[in-house]
């Protein structure tokens, strides 16, 4: 299910976007939680989960691809929370998880 976006949040993921495939191409975004549904968010956070091909992805990795996300969202005056997984991970513990499918029914690939 496509969700709807207001145009400055499409220019926001878009350059999200931009700034992790630049690091790394092969990555499947997807957003989740209250910004992909115009809600308020108290926390002011934007939540991201990060498909890796690979079952593991190293510590400086995983900082360098953070890094422009920290920025980006300083920037723009919000917390990006990234949480880095493999596709086969995420697979299967969405599969076991009610919570996890619930996020994957409802996010929001970029």
């Amino acid at each position: 299910m496509e969700q709807e976006l207001i145009l400055s949040d499409k220019e926001l993921l878009g350059r999200l976007k931009t700034a992790i495939t630049s690091i790394q191409s092969n990555l499947e975004v997807l957003v989740y939680g209250p910004f992909i549904h115009n809600k308020p968010n108290p926390e002011n956070e934007l939540h991201l989960i990060i498909l890796l091909d690979k079952e593991k992805i190293s510590l400086k990795k995983e900082l360098e691809i953070s890094k422009p996300l920290f920025d980006l969202g300083i920037y723009h005056g919000f917390l990006i929370r990234p949480l880095f997984l493999s596709k086969k991970s995420w697979e299967r513990i969405s599969k076991e998880q009610p919570e996890l499918y619930n996020i994957k029914k409802g996010a929001l690939v970029i």
